[in-house]
């Protein structure tokens, strides 16, 4: 099975649960770890990973019950500003 992991973690050299967690999927796993930071904007090379995938797994910190703007941004680029209707309702 092909599980890619988003890491949507802004700094990970600042955390311990976060950073923990990939050390010990990369560790005990075969799981592909993807970063969002320093996200390049290459939308097709994002999508194709997300389509080679059998499972996506999102992980991240909760800040204010919410999710960091690093892990937005790639959501918003890869996945909604990706479609024509998107990319048409954005200009």
């Amino acid at each position: 099975m092909n599980v890619l992991v988003i890491n949507g973690h802004p700094d990970l050299s600042q955390s311990v649960a976060n950073a923990t967690i990939l050390a010990d999927l990369t560790a005990q796993t075969d799981w592909t770890i993807h970063s969002v930071v320093g996200f390049a904007g290459d939308i097709h090379a994002e999508q194709q990973r997300l389509l080679e995938a059998d499972v996506v797994v999102v992980q991240f910190p909760l800040y204010w019950s919410t999710y960091p703007a690093v892990l937005k941004k790639w959501l918003m680029t890869s996945l909604l500003m990706a479609s024509p209707s998107a990319r048409k309702a954005a200009s």
